[in-house]
């Protein structure tokens, strides 16, 4: 029975750590390949991470790591200490995808629309992947998973978009250009259909009338 037990745990542990990494890996395959080189701030922490990467050049990673330490606080009062331990292993090895991983890809600085679009893809992709497991990438998605927890019938992809728009904000008085806001937008809203479209893809229902 112990041994059972063991298996099991090894067995959703490495399902966890596979399922963050590759998630982290797409998310920041976006973030660094497409949004940050176009200074498209994409919401949540990784927007203000953006932001403040531009204003001193600490790292997004780091960043990224440091402002969701009092947000993973809030996780665990409201989520649970599973949930925030699980969040914390993806915010490290997201930060580290981030700053390290992603970082010595090449750069597409070409049309800022396909940049908002490409990069929303993958990012969305990236978080609904660590969704899956019961975790999130930390950030607003950590504040969504709260709200939800309120408002359960709000698909999450949603509520990120809600809270990102304030982030979206900030970046394009911080950059001066009203097309940041535009394209940030684009890329919210890109995510956000994205993560509905995987996580609530296969929830939905078929009405037929017979006459």
């Amino acid at each position: 029975m112990r041994k059972n037990k063991v298996a099991k745990n090894v067995k959703e542990f490495l399902l966890d750590l596979i399922f963050m990494t590759v998630g982290s890996v797409i998310y920041a395959v976006g973030l660094n390949g497409f949004t940050a080189p176009n200074n498209i701030a994409p919401g949540g922490v990784s927007g203000l991470a953006v932001v403040l990467n531009y204003l001193t050049r600490v790292p997004i990673g780091i960043w990224s790591f440091f402002i969701n330490i009092p947000l993973l606080l809030v996780g665990l009062r409201f989520l649970g200490r599973r949930f925030a331990l699980r969040t914390l292993k993806t915010v490290v090895v997201l930060s580290v995808m981030i700053d390290y991983a992603a970082a010595p890809l090449p750069a597409y600085t070409g049309d800022p629309l396909l940049a908002a679009l490409f990069g929303g893809v993958l990012m969305g992709a990236g978080m609904a992947v660590v969704f899956l497991r019961g975790s999130t990438t930390g950030g607003s998605d950590i504040v969504s998973r709260v709200l939800q927890l309120r408002y359960p019938y709000i698909p999450l992809g949603r509520i990120l978009m809600s809270i990102d728009v304030v982030v979206i904000l900030i970046s394009a008085a911080v950059f001066g250009r009203i097309e940041t806001a535009l394209y940030g937008m684009v890329a919210v809203f890109t995510a956000s259909k994205v993560i509905d479209g995987i996580l609530y893809g296969m929830d939905t229902g078929k009405l037929i009338y017979v006459m």
